[in-house]
């Protein structure tokens, strides 16, 4: 009994956190009655057909979803899960530009960034099987002459470090003390894995091993080409006040992104992902050059 009550009411808070999100989101708000046609009918659709499903994406791009992918399924209900990141992402690139995504997951950064925009991308993903479904949305979108995907850890030096595999788009690097099913991985560093190329943009999405990774990214942060990062950032983790002094001390600052009427607003750092951007005379130069796209039906 005392398990039942634990499982519905977990059930009932990830009713309420769905609900919420379709309601509030920037995009989905603006034709609630569509929003909730697309939840009601991918709630139906991937329970009668188990596996991987193809749907559509932003312009001609498409993603292949299971139902549990938390992240992938925001684009599926509002065609862009974290919209003014998404956003930015796509009226900041320009084709063949460099995007780095570390922690790509099945891709939705990586195939908006490479699809959308036509620039070349770095995707990291650590865990294997999250990485063959990366690989499939690579292929799908026939994209492999702009996108090279790297099975392997990114951290401060090279070596391997342990990952957890059951927690979709949160799972993190774990040390002995976690008692959850592990997947050991090889690890570079950022440095190493960029080389002589100069991103213009970077998304890191590591789940508290954010000072890790930008202490093995010391010369990439102060390439020059180098406008923006998307840090995820959480004030609870150490990690993450020593990956925000990384980035403040290259030069970046925190901002926070208006897609609709392209504006940019000095920020602090909330928690969630926080925008970093420097040399902010190119950035707005390449926001307000950049086309503007439909996206269920709203213009960003």
């Amino acid at each position: 009994m005392k398990n039942l009550k634990r499982d519905a009411s977990k059930m009932l808070r990830g009713a309420h956190n769905t609900f919420r999100f379709l309601w509030s989101h920037p995009i989905g708000r603006r034709n609630r009655p569509a929003t909730l046609y697309r939840w009601a009918h991918w709630q139906t659709l991937s329970r009668i057909h188990d596996g991987d499903l193809l749907v559509p994406f932003v312009g001609n791009a498409r993603l292949l979803v299971r139902r549990g992918m938390t992240g992938a399924t925001g684009n599926i209900y509002c065609g862009l899960h974290e919209v003014e990141d998404m956003a930015f992402m796509m009226h900041l690139l320009q084709p063949d530009d460099l995007f780095v995504d570390i922690g790509a997951n099945i891709g939705s950064y990586t195939i908006l960034a490479a699809v959308a925009c036509e620039a070349r991308v770095e995707s990291v993903e650590p865990i294997r099987a999250t990485f063959d479904r990366l690989v499939d949305n690579i292929r799908l979108n026939r994209i492999e002459d702009r996108v090279r995907p790297h099975q392997i850890g990114v951290g401060d030096s090279i070596g391997e470090l342990a990952f957890s595999t059951e927690f979709d788009t949160t799972n993190r690097v774990v040390d002995e003390s976690f008692a959850g099913k592990v997947e050991r991985v090889q690890v570079t560093t950022l440095d190493t894995l960029v080389g002589d190329q100069s991103p213009v943009f970077l998304k890191i999405d590591v789940e508290g091993h954010e000072d890790a990774v930008l202490a093995g990214a010391i010369q990439t942060l102060q390439k020059s080409q180098l406008l923006g990062v998307i840090l995820e950032v959480n004030h609870a983790q150490p990690s993450t006040r020593d990956a925000t002094k990384s980035l403040l001390s290259a030069g970046f600052t925190p901002y926070r992104y208006e897609p609709f009427g392209r504006t940019l607003e000095v920020s602090t750092p909330q928690s969630g992902n926080t925008l970093y951007l420097r040399n902010i005379d190119e950035v707005l130069e390449r926001i307000a050059q950049a086309p503007r796209r439909e996206i269920h039906g709203v213009q960003v």
